[in-house]
């Protein structure tokens, strides 16, 4: 991680901690919602298989002032936000044995989720703090509530449509609200607050949307290749690719391995195969390269407009 990264994670877990002071006569609560948000994906720790996410508000807003402390109370409310959704996500899934709902049940889970939902928001009131005028400050929270809406609602659409028959562009509607919109939220958020250059913010969002995303794609090849959405059952990109581009013998295996109503069990290796002899991981990776170009796009018309953009590189690779 570089220095400048190193700087922004220390801003950001100090903000965070203070947020989270009122919490720390109730131990076990201040160490629940503490632990949430350093697992990977969370803790702006840059690993292997996960970019500093809850660092990208900070980023772009070094990258267009020079300077990113005014956007910290945001970014920390969107960690949070992030936060809240994945322990609602394990509620409504039940599929994650280190999970808190499988941990403490479904009571002390709820109850988590719904403080990180309410201390994301009062992060938010902090923008003042940073010399943010009101006028902004109420623009910024409305747009990540937007953001954050649409993220619900393709989270009520991946519920509701998971025992129907999803097609690939149903599939990317999905990801487009569900996954791509905090991703496009933070660097919305990021730009919003750090220029009045309708047209960067506009760029920005549009580079988020993109990376939001590929992120989505790198997932979904993970997912097959360490077979955990297969052992889930979960569709993603590679399934459909390969459902529509196999024999009627590998059709038949990929039915039962996703079909939830199906109580027939395949070999995970099985459709693992499948899904790479179809071509699904490769048209799943091409997709992402697709979508990486698109975000270089805009990053290139960033740099034109005199936005420096070597951090955001980071991102990208």
């Amino acid at each position: 991680m570089s220095s400048k990264l190193e700087k922004q994670k220390q801003l950001l877990n100090e903000e965070l901690e203070e947020i989270l002071t009122p919490l720390c006569n109730t131990t076990d609560l201040f160490e629940l919602i503490r632990n949430i948000l350093m697992v990977e994906g969370r803790d702006p720790t840059s690993t292997n298989s996960q970019k500093p996410w809850p660092l990208l508000p900070l980023v772009v807003a070094d990258s267009i002032s020079g300077n990113c402390e005014h956007v910290v109370p945001a970014a920390a409310a969107i960690q949070l936000l992030m936060a809240a959704g994945d322990v609602f996500d394990d509620i409504e899934d039940s599929d994650v044995s280190d999970s808190i709902s499988s941990k403490y049940g479904t009571a002390i889970a709820a109850n988590t989720g719904t403080t990180l939902l309410i201390l994301a928001e009062k992060a938010l009131t902090r923008l003042n703090n940073r010399g943010i005028n009101n006028e902004t400050t109420l623009r910024v929270i409305e747009k990540i509530n937007s953001f954050f809406t649409n993220a619900c609602i393709g989270q009520h659409l991946d519920l509701s449509l998971a025992r129907s028959v999803l097609n690939e562009g149903q599939y990317l509607d999905i990801v487009k609200l569900k996954s791509a919109s905090q991703i496009e939220c933070c660097c919305h958020a990021g730009a919003a607050l750090s220029t009045i250059d309708n047209m960067v913010v506009d760029l920005f969002s549009v580079f988020g949307q993109n990376l939001g995303i590929m992120a989505q794609f790198s997932n979904d090849i993970v997912g097959v290749i360490t077979k955990k959405d297969i052992i889930r059952r979960k569709p993603t990109l590679p399934m459909f690719f390969g459902f529509s581009h196999s024999d009627d013998k590998s059709r038949s295996i990929l039915e039962k391995a996703f079909n939830p109503s199906c109580l027939n069990e395949v070999s995970t290796d099985q459709v693992k195969n499948v899904l790479f002899s179809s071509g699904g991981i490769q048209y799943t990776s091409l997709k992402m390269s697709f979508h990486r170009e698109l975000a270089k796009e805009t990053h290139y018309a960033l740099e034109h407009r005199g936005i420096s953009v070597r951090q955001l590189m980071e991102f990208l690779n």
